[in-house]
This record gives structure tokens, C-alpha cells and sequence, in this order.
């Protein structure tokens, strides 16, 4: 996603975000970078899942300076009992979506376990933070439609492509729906 769209991420979480005590959850964490820009932001309680122990690890390792403000566990999103058993005001994704939804068989029953994990874990009123390189507004819409409400579009960088215009990538900002 590169640099821009991290800065642009962390920036957004900060303005929309002003609670710094919210516990957040970074899904596919990786090394670590988004929970460690966010303790550098002042955030307190910073949780950040994968499914790679390896990326545990090294996040673990990149995040030595914030260990009293991050927690880091190995998770997969297609499997409910991994998945840490507190709630959280915030839920970030950067691109795990994407990857579950193209390296999964089933992909219908593996968006359907991920959101319903995501709402599960969400608190009344969370937020839900996603950037996705790989579908559009209507698509992501569609897809939480059942149990997200969109709060948000943030822009991003367009490109043009035989006549049309479109986003780089698609980032939007869900809110738990109460009704269900």
C-alpha cells in the first residue's frame, strides 16, 4: 500500500479516533508498524493479530519500546477460537481481507466467518477501519452491509484506465450496526 496510504491510515485513526484509551486491534498486523505508529500517537491499549507466528515475532521484536502499550497474539480471522477474547472499540484491516479472500477455497464461507468474527469482536458502536486494494466502495459495502454501517470514504490516489476513472486502492470507515 505503500508509505502514503500508512500516513494517510494513522492520520485518519487519529483524527476520528480521539479516545486514546480505545482498545484497537490491528488484524494482520505483520511487523507490527500500524500498532507502533499508533503507540508513538499516544494510543494506550493496542492489540495486533496475524495468522504467521513468524510475524508475531518480529512485531513483538519492531515494538520493544511500546511492550507495556501492545499486546500481540497469533490469530486467524477464518477461525473464531483463535481470535482474542476481548471486544474492541476500533478494528483496523490493511490488505488481511484481500489476502483471506484470495488465498481461501471458500471464499464465501471464509468472508462470511471473517465478518461475523468482526462484528462479534467489535464493540456497540466500534469502528472498523479497511483498506482494500482489491475490491471497490460498492463491493465492501456490500459485503458488511449486513452488520456495518459506512460512517465513511477517505480519499485516495485516482488513476484512469480506458476512459474510466478510479480509486488506487479503497479506504472506508465501517460503524457496528445495532439493529441485528
Amino acid at each position: 500500500f505503500g508509505k502514503t496510504i500508512l500516513k494517510k491510515l494513522i492520520d485518519t485513526i487519529c483524527d476520528i479516533v480521539q479516545n486514546k484509551n480505545f482498545n484497537i486491534c490491528d488484524i494482520g498486523t505483520g511487523n507490527g508498524h500500524v500498532i507502533n505508529r499508533l503507540a508513538k500517537q499516544g494510543y494506550q491499549k493496542l492489540t495486533g493479530i496475524d495468522y504467521s507466528e513468524s510475524a508475531i515475532e518480529l512485531a513483538k521484536s519492531q515494538n520493544v519500546n511500546y511492550a507495556h502499550l501492545t499486546h500481540f497474539q497469533v490469530c486467524d480471522m477464518v477461525d473464531p477460537s483463535t481470535f482474542p477474547s476481548s471486544e474492541f472499540d476500533v478494528c483496523i484491516d490493511k490488505g488481511t481481507f484481500d489476502a483471506i479472500l484470495l488465498s481461501k477455497e471458500n471464499k464465501d464461507k471464509s468472508r462470511q466467518t471473517y465478518i461475523q468474527v468482526l462484528y462479534e469482536h467489535l464493540k456497540s458502536n466500534g469502528l472498523f477501519f479497511i483498506v482494500s486494494c482489491n475490491w471497490t466502495k460498492n463491493e465492501l459495502i456490500e459485503f458488511f452491509l449486513d452488520k456495518f454501517t459506512l460512517e465513511k470514504q477517505i480519499d485516495t490516489p485516482t488513476m484512469s484506465f480506458g476512459g474510466k476513472q478510479g480509486n488506487t486502492v479503497t479506504f472506508l470507515v465501517f460503524r457496528k450496526a445495532e439493529h441485528i
